[in-house]
């Protein structure tokens, strides 16, 4: 770094490249909850989906859409303006899963991603090298049948001051039963999209983390909306497959909140093993649509709740779609 540079080294002409700071979680502060592209599909398909979106593409400060960071005043950085304060994302922690300890961390500014895992710097944005990145977690992805249980998945402050106070909030409004024959004793309700929560589950941090992880760089959040859901006593969600709701299959993320229930999710891998899971708080359940077979087994005591959200390579719909909607609540 030059050290006559405030921000950043200096360049190719030896003027000094203004870079914004960088705060001490890795990630630059001037990321916001802008997912990546939505492939081709430039404008959501319908009134029910538009609605439940809200402003997605209107690019407010604080929403999914695609334009500038803006500070508290609502005035849009650039990058001459680097003291300016802005709203920062609650930060994605390191993702680690079981049984391995994942000690890799991620820092992304200006276009640049550096892998602190051993891995070498990646030119660009990098999204031409995700594919098959994943490494040992991809792979137990692929031989659990398209399942991989991830721990620790947001930083204490997030979980403690958005996604709790958050979720409390929900929990005390109207929750619903579910028509789905699958789960039985089950409650729960959809996220607004000007929750914290939507944002969060749909913002640009979690997106490439999942992306990584699973070496897929056109991994996007869907345009299905996020579900909080509530397992109290006599709860259970019987065997069964996660149908295809677009023509490629999706991946079905389930978040898990709080746990003081006696219920694991089992599932049969590739190999025909049975696999049981008690799943923590701020944990991440990935399941692949129409990939291995999985239950929830009956809550006998406790409570366990979660979050439900879902992300996928393709927006394209399938008839499962519709019919998935139909029969979530009651």
């Amino acid at each position: 770094m030059d050290p006559g540079s405030k921000f950043g080294s200096t360049g190719s002409k030896g003027g000094p490249t203004r870079r914004p700071p960088r705060d001490e979680g890795g990630l630059s502060p001037w990321v916001g909850f802008d997912p990546p592209s939505r492939g081709t599909s430039g404008s959501l398909p319908d009134p029910w989906t538009a609605k439940y979106h809200g402003l997605l593409n209107h690019g407010e400060r604080g929403t999914v859409g695609r334009g500038p960071c803006r500070d508290r005043s609502g005035r849009a950085w650039t990058e001459g303006s680097p003291s300016m304060e802005v709203d920062r994302p609650c930060r994605v922690a390191s993702l680690r899963d079981t049984p391995t300890r994942h000690t890799g961390t991620m820092a992304q500014a200006k276009g640049r991603m550096r892998l602190d895992n051993k891995r070498k710097v990646l030119p660009g944005d990098g999204t031409e090298r995700r594919r098959g990145m994943g490494g040992a977690k991809a792979t137990r992805f692929q031989r659990n049948g398209g399942i991989l249980y991830l721990k620790e998945v947001f930083d204490r402050d997030c979980f403690e001051r958005t996604i709790l106070p958050e979720t409390d909030r929900i929990a005390r409004s109207k929750l619903r039963p579910e028509r789905s024959s699958k789960a039985k004793g089950r409650v729960g309700c959809y996220i607004p999209s000007t929750s914290p929560l939507h944002r969060l589950l749909h913002g640009h941090n979690l997106t490439e983390r999942l992306q990584d992880i699973l070496g897929e760089p056109d991994l996007q959040p869907s345009d299905y909306p996020s579900e909080y859901r509530l397992y109290t006593i006599g709860s259970a969600m019987e065997w069964h497959r996660d149908e295809c709701m677009y023509t490629e299959p999706q991946i079905e993320c389930v978040y898990t909140i709080s746990n003081t229930s006696d219920s694991r999710t089992e599932w049969i891998d590739t190999e025909g093993n049975l696999h049981s899971q008690w799943t923590e708080p701020n944990s991440l359940l990935l399941i692949k649509a129409e990939g291995a077979e999985h239950r929830v087994g009956m809550v006998r005591r406790g409570e366990r709740s979660i979050l439900k959200f879902v992300y996928c390579t393709s927006l394209e719909r399938t008839p499962a779609y519709d019919e998935n909607l139909l029969q979530a609540y009651i």
